[in-house]
This record gives C-alpha cells, sequence and structure tokens, in this order.
C-alpha cells in the first residue's frame, strides 16, 4: 500500500517486493533457528565461508540483480519501449517486462529475447520510445537524371504528409544525398507516431510512391553492367 501511494514505476515496485520477500525470508530462517535453540555464534564462521563462496559462486546473479534495481529507478527500458541492442543494432524488440535478473523483448516476428540485466547496462542501446512514441523511417531510392527535381520534391512531400501512418507532430522531408552514375540518389524522413506500425507504415508509403511512379510513367534506373575485354597476347 505504501509503494501504490508513491510515484515508483511498477517495474520498480515489483523489484522492492521481492528484494524485501528475501530479506524477510531470511531473517524468519535466522529467527527460526534461533527459536529451536541452535546457537547462531556458531553458525558464524560457517556463515562468512557460505558468503564468500556464494559471493564468488554468484556474482553473476548478483550483478543482474543490482543492474535491474538500476534499470528500473533510472527508467532506462520500461514496459512497452522498442529497442535496438547491440552494436550493429540486430535486435529490435518491444520490452515485456523488466525483471529481478533480466528483461524480457518480444521480437516483431514473435521471438521471446531473454537479456541479462547487465548486458543491458553495458550494451549500446537505442531506445526508440525512451522520451515519446514518433520513430523516423528513412527510405533510400535513385531518381533518373532526367526528372523534375523540384516538382518531384513536392509531390513526393505531399505523398508522405497524406499518409495514413504520417506524424501530426514531425515535418516529413525528401533530401538530396548526390549522384552517381545512374541516377540522382535522395533519401526520404517520414516520421509516424506509433513505433508498432513501422511495418506497415514503410509498406504503405512505398506502395504510394510506386503508385506515383506509375501514373507519372516514371522508372528507377537500373544498376548499369560494364564489360572490358582483354586483348590476347
Amino acid at each position: 500500500k505504501i509503494l501504490d501511494t508513491t510515484h515508483i514505476n511498477t517495474n520498480t515496485k515489483a523489484l522492492f517486493v521481492k528484494f524485501f520477500s528475501i530479506i524477510l525470508l531470511s531473517i524468519a530462517c535466522l529467527l527460526g533457528l534461533s527459536y529451536l535453540g541452535l546457537d547462531l555464534k556458531s553458525l558464524t564462521i560457517f556463515g562468512s565461508a557460505l558468503v564468500v563462496g556464494l559471493g564468488f559462486g554468484f556474482q553473476k546473479l548478483v550483478s543482474n540483480i543490482l543492474s535491474g534495481i538500476t534499470i528500473s529507478f533510472e527508467e532506462i527500458v520500461k514496459e512497452g519501449d522498442i529497442i535496438l541492442i547491440d552494436d550493429k543494432r540486430e535486435l529490435r524488440g518491444v520490452v515485456k517486462s523488466v525483471n529481478m535478473r533480466y528483461v524480457l523483448v518480444r521480437e516483431f516476428d514473435a521471438k521471446d529475447i531473454i537479456i541479462p540485466n547487465d548486458t543491458i547496462l553495458t550494451s549500446n542501446i537505442c531506445n526508440l520510445t525512451h522520451s515519446n512514441n514518433s520513430l523516423r523511417i528513412r527510405l533510400d531510392f535513385i531518381i533518373p537524371f532526367d526528372i523534375d527535381i523540384i516538382t518531384f520534391q513536392k509531390d513526393i512531400t505531399e505523398i508522405m504528409n497524406g499518409n495514413s501512418y504520417s506524424s501530426k507532430f514531425e515535418e516529413n522531408i525528401m533530401h538530396i544525398e548526390g549522384a552517381n552514375e545512374i541516377g540522382i540518389k535522395i533519401f526520404l524522413l517520414f516520421w509516424i507516431d506509433n513505433p508498432f506500425d513501422i511495418n506497415l507504415a514503410r509498406t504503405n508509403l512505398m506502395l504510394d510512391i510506386l503508385k506515383y511512379f506509375k501514373q507519372n510513367n516514371l522508372t528507377l534506373p537500373e544498376p548499369r553492367t560494364k564489360f572490358s575485354f582483354l586483348k590476347s597476347s
């Protein structure tokens, strides 16, 4: 009831309950041994050795528990967050729960991944929804040199803004990145308000753009294959 009246988040409350449950259970065991007439002083040496042994054996466990408390207090990740983890950003999923020893993440293909808490603290994590739910999608294209780039930019921006998944709070933009031998390199920055719609939004926008290309008889340039012939000596 005391925890319910505070502003502590649900994960931290759960960790506190588990932590104090362990402490109370330990105290109850000691009181029970004392009630049975056992001399607790005689167990001091044995207990000290046991604590040292357990300290080495459960070093990783203790590290994960302390990391779990840190994660919950600082709200590095919390339930419902979408995160990218590892240097290559290979794992992307939704945080389902933050537990004493691990964080449970569900990937978008419905696989559940268990990540130790100390891994969360020591890895490079990108929390896509830490401050807000807006998420930016980048799409890269190469368009022909002979296209009217000003009109194209205006039309594509209107397509992005008119898409049903478009954010109401962020600005969608088309940028020109450069050019190569086959065309002009551009990329689109498309914002959505619900990160869970990332795949649907990307697909929906791609369909709108492909429809625009078809209606205006535009084609994406294809890579040119180069042949070289060596004269026989």
